[in-house]
C-alpha cells in the first residue's frame, strides 16, 4: 500500500527596514512545513528536524508538533535541510532541502517555483 501526502515547505522573510544595531540583522524569517490540504500532519509525522547554518546557536532544531516551523532573525541567505520523521517505524525519514527555488516533482516532470512537494509513504 502506498499513501501519498502532499506537503508545502518554504520560507517567508520580513525586512526590518534597516540593519539592527545590536546584531546587524536585517530580516526576521520563518521556515515551515505544512500540509497542502487542511489536515493534521501529526497523524503521520513524529517530528521535523531543521538544520540551520552553523552560525545559529543550536543549529539543529526539532519540532514535535504543529505548527512545524522555526522563526529567527538574520542578515544573509543559507541552505536549510529539512528532515521529516514519520510515526510509522517502517518509514525512513524523508529529506527536503535545496539550493534552488522550491519545486514540485510529479513523476519525472519538475514544476519550478511551486512552493510544495509530495512525501510518499510506501509500506510495500
Amino acid at each position: 500500500v502506498t499513501i501519498v501526502k502532499p506537503i508545502v515547505y518554504g520560507n517567508v522573510a520580513r525586512y526590518f527596514g534597516k540593519k539592527r544595531e545590536e546584531d546587524g540583522h536585517t530580516h526576521q524569517w520563518t521556515v515551515y512545513v505544512k500540509p497542502y490540504r487542511n489536515e493534521d500532519m501529526s497523524a503521520y509525522v513524529k517530528k521535523i528536524q531543521f538544520k540551520l547554518h552553523e552560525s545559529y546557536g543550536n543549529p539543529l532544531r526539532v519540532v514535535t508538533k504543529p505548527p512545524y516551523e522555526i522563526t529567527e532573525t538574520g542578515w544573509g541567505e543559507f541552505e536549510i535541510i529539512i528532515k521529516i520523521f514519520f510515526i510509522d517505524p517502517n518509514e525512513r525519514p524523508g529529506k527536503a532541502g535545496t539550493s534552488q527555488p522550491v519545486s514540485e516533482k510529479v513523476g519525472d516532470k519538475v514544476l519550478p517555483d511551486h512552493r510544495g512537494t509530495r512525501v510518499v509513504l510506501d509500506n510495500t
